[in-house]
């Protein structure tokens, strides 16, 4: 590369040095071009042509690039797969001292620091994270640049850490590049290994005192400053060098997460409950889907908040119990004038950081107009919870009457544009626009006479940016073109011309042009600062309407889906009658059969057993749904419930590998078992759905049963436990606080019904001939596993016969003989009875 000396090259690599590690898009004419290695994963990426230009060291240069007019299409599809790009643009009329056009760079796109509009996800939370490791502690934290939400999380294991990785799925992940993070973190995208000092806590610590202006950092509760820190300083220094200090100006607090705020749900458990994402990784018929109709996107986001961090306040979760209950008969009205406003959360985001479209004042001057409305709907309530929500959304009359004078109806959508600004604003802008519709009305005049002086109807004026404003006539007429028309460009079937009187209207009409574009400019610069001292209490407002949102949509849920209000105890108990499950039950309607549960101090252990597609894993899976709902304040699917204090919620569900990670299914089994064991408490839920069935009969047999021992004994928490191996069953005649449940199953005229009704005992049989019958297995397959099964049954039953006669005759032995003589009695009737028994694992 550094062989290649054009000045071309000389200054694409001038960038590519300053971002190596980016996508450097050079603007040459109307396309961004990416050359080398760049282009060859562009191309790929994008699934664009990949070309060549000019040679470096005798080898052809890979080039690839894309229209400017279409970048955003590009950069949205490069972002998705954690790609980092610098833009590069030309400046007009500015050269570099080789003659080519300078270029600069305009805007640096990240994952995780993406502000654009057109480049975020509206229903996701954008975050730059940011991970530190020293031994067994961890420090991670997370950044919303696009609201300013900035938060450090305790992380008391490695376990922890994923768990939080993976519930505020990060699209940007920072972490130092000596550290082996990639190899456990391999398939997450936006990978981003940083320079071990941007992790130094001294430093961060004394920026962020300046920039929060805080003497001290513990008054945001962080405990252990200098190792949490280490997280949040990364994300600091990092959005500093890839930005600037004024991006930062909206993060006006950190908020430290501690483990015991909220229920902690691990990424197996995320997964296994489907609770934001089906199993197939689509957002179709999960539990978020389900209850997602909010009226606007922040709704949207905060309520998937909420989801993967049901918090453990009970305060907190009753006063949103009794907002969603008053809400009940208003929801509607509220909605009807939540659906007109716009994302306030990133709207005002992007007025703070100086990078808002006029459309963004356009959708906050709508939006604050309808605060009014809303309070009135909400001003005679006696709820505490929405009086405190009204009391953010407060009225904003002075803003509102300064967009409105200031913004035009119907602005362009950039500033560069001009017609941003509205009528009567600015007494000089007005002037300036007065003389450009002179000018118009002067150039119009112009090519009517014009057409009557040549009797040439077709000729028109034009303008283009190359050779300013012209008179296009078609080529037939070039024998009656007046002397004082000067030829300026000839074009397929026309001529273009310009004369004095054009030049000198052009002139005047090209300065006031450029005038208004400044003046407009400026006026706009301006309107930034005057939105500063509203940005605090439209923070506040956005998040409570935010709120407002969530809760409107939770009581609007509760009616439709039929949701009762449960009970929150701090005790360890759980209860739920006829509880339904709220994804299942929301696809098969009316139809789906309800079941109940009941944990107290004497009952921890559910062993259930049952048919393969009886109703087990929907069952125990709608019990830990039913918690979560509980948790974050929701009315949930159930005739009555009462859930206890939940600190952590684990699953151990399906049989899956990890290959990438080198993990068998039975490992993944094992991996998951070994979580729970080590990190759940006696205030955890638990469900286990099969365990040991990666392995030999008696080996999974065994490690199920010492799994329930140690369970009941070491832990003793909230148990859902189902399984196959019906010798397990046994164990709640050892334990009392163990009870054996089943799902029956009807026999009826040759034909077998599943009931997907749980009740108290255990069934013996597992139907998997049946379900692998509906499921589609070839006849003849099942035929002949029929035919084995039968023959295995008859050597059972004969096995145990012919112990049980051994038992009896050995209880023949005469007792006055000496041990000797009794083994070779003994043997002689093993022997005698050995003949065709048969055994299997």
């Amino acid at each position: 590369m550094k062989n290649y000396r054009t000045p071309m090259m000389k200054q694409y690599f001038l960038f590519k040095k300053k971002y190596p590690k980016m996508i450097i898009f050079y603007q040459m004419g109307d396309f961004y071009e990416v050359f080398f290695e760049d282009a060859k994963k562009v191309s790929s990426l994008l699934n664009i042509t990949l070309t060549k230009r000019g040679h470096s060291s005798d080898n052809d240069i890979p080039m690839a690039g894309v229209p400017c007019s279409n970048i955003n299409f590009y950069l949205l599809q490069l972002i998705k797969n954690g790609e980092k790009v610098v833009i590069c643009d030309q400046i007009k009329n500015s050269f570099t001292k080789f003659g080519i056009l300078e270029r600069k760079v305009v805007r640096i796109i990240t994952p995780g620091t993406v502000l654009d509009e057109e480049l975020l996800d509206g229903n996701n939370d954008v975050l730059l994270a940011a991970l530190y490791q020293e031994k067994d502690r961890f420090s991670y934290s997370t950044l919303d640049l696009s609201s300013g939400r900035f938060k450090i999380f305790e992380c008391q294991n490695f376990e922890s850490l994923q768990s939080k990785i993976e519930l505020t799925n990060p699209n940007e992940l920072l972490y130092p590049e000596n550290s082996n993070i990639k190899k456990i973190m391999k398939n997450r995208k936006g990978l981003n290994p940083k320079p071990i000092y941007y992790f130094d806590s001294f430093v961060t610590k004394n920026q962020l005192k300046i920039h929060f202006g805080k003497k001290k950092l513990e008054e945001f509760g962080i405990k252990d400053e200098f190792f949490n820190l280490k997280s949040a300083g990364c994300l600091f220094k990092y959005v500093q060098s890839m930005h600037n200090n004024s991006i930062m100006s909206h993060v006006r607090k950190i908020k430290f997460i501690k483990d015991n705020e909220y229920i902690e749900i691990n990424s197996s458990t995320i997964k296994n409950l489907e609770i934001i994402k089906n199993v197939l990784g689509t957002g179709d018929n999960s539990l978020l889907s389900t209850l997602d109709k909010t009226s606007t996107k922040m709704g949207s986001r905060m309520l998937k908040r909420w989801l993967c961090f049901p918090i453990r306040d009970i305060s907190i979760i009753k006063s949103r119990q009794s907002s969603i209950s008053d809400l009940k008969n208003i929801f509607l009205k509220i909605q009807k004038y939540l659906s007109q406003m716009g994302d306030l959360e990133r709207i005002v985001g992007r007025i703070s950081l100086k990078i808002a479209l006029p459309r963004d004042f356009i959708l906050l001057r709508n939006s604050i107009e309808l605060f009014p409305k809303i309070n009135f709907i909400l001003l005679k309530t006696k709820n505490e919870n929405l009086k405190k929500i009204l009391k953010k959304i407060t009225f904003f009359p002075n803003l509102y009457f300064l967009l409105k004078k200031c913004i035009s109806d119907n602005p362009s959508n950039s500033i560069r544009h001009g017609g941003v600004i509205a009528e009567n604003y600015n007494s000089e802008l007005d002037e300036l626009r007065k003389l450009k519709s002179m000018s118009e009305s002067l150039l119009k005049n112009i090519e009517l006479e014009e057409k009557k002086r040549l009797g040439i109807e077709s000729l028109k004026i034009g303008f283009n940016s190359l050779i300013g404003y012209f008179i296009q006539i078609n080529k037939k007429y070039s024998n009656i073109i007046p002397l004082y028309y000067v030829k300026k460009q000839s074009i397929k079937h026309s001529n273009r011309y310009t004369f004095p009187l054009l030049q000198k209207y052009q002139k005047r009409f090209l300065e006031s042009e450029i005038r208004i574009i400044a003046l407009e400019k400026m006026l706009y610069e301006e309107l930034f600062d005057h939105m500063l001292p509203y940005i605090v209490d439209l923070q506040k407002a956005y998040i409570a309407i935010s709120e407002l949102d969530v809760l409107t949509n939770l009581s609007e849920r509760s009616v439709t889906l039929n949701y009762i209000c449960p009970k929150v105890s701090n005790k360890n108990i759980l209860f739920i009658k006829n509880g339904r499950h709220p994804v299942i039950e929301n696809i098969i309607g009316v139809n789906f059969v309800k079941n109940s549960v009941k944990f107290c101090k004497n009952k921890r252990i559910f062993i259930i057993t049952g048919p393969n597609m009886g109703g087990k894993s929907t069952y125990m899976r709608q019990i830990a749904l039913i918690s979560i709902l509980t948790w974050i304040g929701s009315f949930v699917p159930a005739e009555s419930a009462t859930v206890g204090i939940i600190d952590k919620i684990f699953t151990r569900i399906g049989a899956s590998d990890n290959l990438s990670y080198g993990q068998s299914t039975f490992m993944v089994e094992i991996k998951e078992m070994v979580s729970i064991l080590n990190n759940a408490t006696k205030n955890s839920l638990v469900i286990i759905d099969e365990i040991g069935r990666g392995t030999s009969i008696i080996d999974g047999f065994s490690l199920a049963w010492s799994c329930i021992k140690y369970l009941i004994e070491k832990i003793n928490c909230m148990t859902l436990f189902s399984t196959h191996y019906f010798k397990i069953t046994e164990l709640s005649s050892k334990y009392n606080s163990i009870e054996n449940l089943f799902f029956k199953v009807l026999k009826k005229n040759k034909k077998t019904f599943f009931l997907y009704k749980v009740q108290s005992g255990v069934s013996n049989k597992s139907y998997g001939l049946l379900v692998s019958s509906l499921a589609g297995l070839p006849k003849l397959v099942i035929k002949e596993a029929k035919k084995k099964m039968k023959e295995i049954e008859r050597n059972e039953i004969a096995l145990k016969k012919r112990l049980k006669i051994i038992k009896n005759l050995e209880s023949l032995i005469p007792e006055k003989i000496s041990p000797i003589e009794a083994l070779n009695y003994i043997f002689k009737i093993k022997k005698m009875l050995k003949k065709n028994i048969y055994t299997y694992e």
